[in-house]
């Protein structure tokens, strides 16, 4: 928490009679003692300049450009907070910074990207949306979980368990040299093949590319299959096709086209039964039935990427061929 202070000092060389000036001496005041404000740093200069100019916006339309990028990530919220506060006054913020991104307002932000060397403005629909799932989309951006750097990303590759977030990352790095990160991309937990659906209707509503690793039991296939027939992504022929298909192939190339996808080989399989041929190999405490997620983070920290989880990656990049390109680009 800062607090800042006036002092008045006279001006230099003192001021004739007719022309009275003073000097503001400003600082900040902290456990150690006035701090001259030359010495406080970039950011507190700018949230000094913020705070005088929120408190002085009455009734305007104020324009904030990159507002956060002096600012400590709990100054932003509080600059955040203040904004929400000034009901006469319109504030339009730009900003890169999830830490912007009010999660108890997410329906009065726009997202910008290109497409096409032009740029687009993207929001979710949230009057057509039905309550129960505008209230999911809310919590997933921020109340509940955070999907807000996903604004900024370009991409997303949501995840049905706790394992794939543990190695995927890693595994991805090994493969083409560069993190997630790098690539611009995020990788995101959504804690059950039942919970896609209620990302992906934010996701698409903010233009945020997505796609869909699933584990290959037929719970899951058939969830994910039915949540693309409802939220119109598929038909209805999609889960039809699924119950005749002879071989588990047939089903991985019918939901393929539809950006979900899984490193399972046969029915039943996921990343957990693909994380058994590590697990002899491992540290003897990371080799219980309930070690997976330490297993896949020892495995994907120690081993090579596998050979399913590389055709795995290679098949998101058909899906995606700009994903692949953004990589060829920074490493030229």
């Amino acid at each position: 928490d800062l607090t800042f202070d006036v002092g008045i000092i006279p001006a230099m060389p003192p001021p004739k009679p007719a022309e009275p000036t003073v000097t503001l001496d400003l600082k900040t005041v902290g456990a150690f003692g006035d701090i001259p404000m030359g010495f406080s740093g970039a950011g507190i200069a700018e949230a000094l300049f913020l705070s005088a100019l929120i408190e002085t916006t009455e009734g305007r339309i104020v324009l904030l450009d990159e507002p956060a990028l002096n600012l400590h990530p709990t100054t932003q919220v509080q600059v955040v907070k203040e904004i929400q506060t000034r009901a006469s006054s319109q504030f339009l913020v730009i900003t890169h910074s999830p830490m912007m991104v009010p999660a108890t307002a997410i329906e009065r932000v726009s997202r910008f990207y290109l497409q096409n060397d032009a740029t687009c403005r993207a929001t979710p629909d949230w009057e057509r949306l039905e309550p129960r799932k505008s209230t999911a989309a809310r919590q997933d951006f921020g109340m509940n979980g955070d999907l807000r750097p996903s604004l900024f990303s370009r991409g997303i590759i949501l995840v049905e368990g706790a394992a794939e977030l543990a190695s995927l990352p890693r595994w991805y790095e090994k493969k083409y040299g560069m993190s997630l990160d790098e690539s611009n991309l995020m990788l995101y937990w959504v804690g059950s093949h039942q919970k896609f659906a209620r990302n992906i209707i934010a996701l698409s509503g903010f233009q945020i590319p997505w796609v869909i690793v699933c584990d290959g039991n037929a719970d899951a296939i058939g969830s994910v299959a039915a949540q693309m027939v409802r939220l119109g992504i598929a038909k209805d022929a999609l889960t039809e096709a699924l119950k005749v298909a002879l071989v588990f192939e047939e089903t991985r190339k019918l939901l393929a086209p539809y950006g979900a996808f899984t490193v399972a080989r046969s029915a039943g399989e996921s990343l957990e039964s693909l994380l058994g041929q590590f697990r002899g190999e491992a540290p003897t405490e990371l080799r219980g039935a309930d070690k997976n997620v330490a297993l896949a983070r020892w495995a994907a920290e120690n081993r090579d990427c596998p050979v399913e989880v590389s055709e795995l990656f290679d098949e998101i990049d058909r899906f995606f061929p700009d994903w692949r390109r953004r990589r060829e680009q920074l490493t030229h």
